[in-house]
């Protein structure tokens, strides 16, 4: 199954609403520092209260989804955008019930059964990775192709004139280079980060098959930069069983210029796959962003430890990218 949570939560809505149960969806369009909903996070709900994602939990998300649930059972539709302010009093937007401080604003829309055809759109386009759009307006939801730049856009001109719209799926894909322990337990953490997680492997045998990837490549490694689409929105693992094929996946990167290229091993083992560089691919190392080794420092010695810290270093290059 899919584990990706945009994914499940989808699904969750079109069985829903193929079930004959409407349901409501919210997302959050907009967030100030210190809020706990930040923007692109999303919850849908039915009216017997099963729920799938979140707007940022406690009091607030509680009381939210109470006041729709309500709606639900009695037949209502809704498109409502709101500003919920995370203070004990406020002169703008209203309070949440929350005193984190900071604000966010909600786009939240009742669903039905004429809503089906958009939903499954929505679902196709994750299912296949296929860019396209997701607009959130007073009318309801809409699936377009493309993508947009930036990922997600808010625009407020009246309490009914409002639109919210992101890419649809993961902005960045996660390519496991090598399928053993160390890559499987990294796709299960990857895809539920939200990257679009492809695993890598020469060997047909060598993928785990408790991995959770959402696409497997088998290939020679000399070839993996034929599969690359889109270097600037990919992220590479390079977690291989010994120095000759680290060394060949990486000489496949190096000229790609991805944003995050992590390479597994000790310090030895990194000096003897750089000394195996001619120079001028020791001078393109240095230029990218390599990390090596990878991930963050946490002692890890079990492949479940190690892609904990890698995932933890993945989501801090991400974060980055996203603030540019």
């Amino acid at each position: 199954m899919n584990e990706n949570a945009e994914w499940m939560l989808w699904n969750f809505v079109l069985d829903a609403l193929k079930g004959g149960r409407s349901a409501a969806f919210i997302a959050v369009a907009a967030h100030e520092k210190g809020s706990p909903g930040k923007t692109g996070f999303k919850m849908a709900f039915t009216a017997d209260k099963q729920s799938v994602g979140t707007i940022g939990g406690g009091i607030m998300e509680f009381s939210i989804r109470e006041q729709y649930v309500l709606q639900l059972k009695n037949g209502k539709t809704f498109c409502d955008v709101r500003m919920l302010v995370h203070t004990p009093s406020t002169q703008r937007g209203e309070p949440s019930g929350l005193t984190c401080a900071g604000s966010e604003t909600l786009c939240v829309v009742s669903l039905g059964e004429s809503d089906i055809p958009t939903v499954s759109s929505i679902l196709e386009a994750l299912t296949e990775h296929r860019p396209a759009v997701l607009t959130v307006t007073a009318d309801g939801i809409a699936c377009s192709a493309g993508k947009q730049a930036p990922h997600s856009t808010f625009e407020q001109l009246s309490a009914f004139g409002w639109t919210y719209s992101e890419n649809i799926g993961p902005d960045y894909t996660l390519y496991i280079v090598g399928g053993g322990h160390v890559g499987a337990a990294l796709s299960r953490i990857a895809v539920r980060l939200n990257f679009y997680v492809v695993m890598y492997d020469e060997r047909s045998t060598g993928q785990k098959d408790t991995a959770s990837d959402e696409k497997k490549i088998t290939d020679a490694y000399s070839r993996l930069a034929s599969h690359i689409a889109e270097p600037q929105e990919s992220f590479a693992a390079i977690v291989t069983s010994d120095v000759a094929t680290d060394t060949i996946a990486l000489k496949q990167l190096l000229p790609m210029s991805l944003p995050y290229i992590g390479i597994m091993g000790a310090e030895a083992k990194i000096a003897r796959i750089k000394n195996s560089l001619s120079p001028g691919e020791q001078a393109e190392f240095e230029r990218q962003h390599i990390y090596a080794p990878i991930g963050i420092r946490i002692d890890s010695g079990t492949a479940d430890e190690i892609a904990v810290s890698i995932a933890a270093e993945l989501i801090t290059v991400r974060n980055r990218l996203s603030r540019r």
